[in-house]
């Protein structure tokens, strides 16, 4: 009897890995007819909106309930200063409201409010691979500043910078509109953190082969 052979999970995640890069970089050596013009416009807008509600019981916290929101919503704007090059500023804004609290006697009840807002002055080459389809590649410098509300009214106030590397994907589907993926296959991070009790620097790198985690999709439009 003939055995076949397995391949691991985690030998199956490195293939996949292997393969969305060996795609990205051999397209960026295709040609391509399509370009996009000098002097074109680009808008572009992510919303997202998720949350989750719990519901817990034990011997010490019965009936306990856990819920989190989160809405959150990223513009950008751009124009090409010369053909398949674009600069441009990305604004974005979060708001992640939190609360765990339990109906027992004597139970607690903690609230717990996150604001960010963010811009982020960004370049953008890209790499015409069919009529249709262009990769890119955005580097971008980002600013945040957020606001942690916690219950009884106290806050906590936070800044942090970055630089970020990462590919992305946009495929025409009519003359002016485009949706577009950021392809976190592989990104690179350089920040800075400052809130009131002290600051932090660190350098972070990204690899994923996790679909929900590769594809972060976005609308766009390409005004000329």
């Amino acid at each position: 009897m003939a055995l076949k052979p397995q391949t691991s999970p985690l030998t199956a995640t490195r293939m996949k890995s292997i393969y969305l890069c060996l795609f990205f970089w051999a397209c960026t050596f295709l040609t391509a007819e399509a370009q996009i013009e000098k002097g074109t416009h680009f808008l572009g807008a992510t919303v997202q909106g998720s949350g989750y509600f719990t519901k817990l019981s034990s011997p010490g916290h019965p009936n306990a309930r856990v819920q989190q929101q989160i809405l959150s919503l990223a513009l950008q704007w751009g124009m090409f200063a010369k053909e398949n090059f674009m600069f441009g500023v990305g604004l974005s804004g979060s708001l992640v409201p939190y609360r765990s609290w339990s109906d027992a006697s004597g139970g607690s009840d903690f609230k717990q409010r996150i604001s960010r807002y963010g811009v982020a002055p960004f370049v953008r080459w890209y790499k015409p691979v069919f009529n249709k389809l262009s990769l890119f590649v955005q580097p971008s410098i980002g600013v945040d500043w957020s606001k942690t509300t916690y219950s009884r009214s106290a806050t906590e106030k936070s800044f942090a910078t970055r630089l970020m590397v990462s590919p992305g994907i946009s495929y025409r589907v009519g003359k002016r509109f485009a949706v577009e993926a950021d392809l976190n296959i592989f990104s690179l991070g350089l920040s800075y953190n400052k809130t009131d009790t002290g600051s932090s620097f660190a350098f972070s790198s990204h690899m994923s082969s996790s679909l929900p985690s590769v594809f972060g999709l976005r609308g766009a439009f390409y005004l000329n």
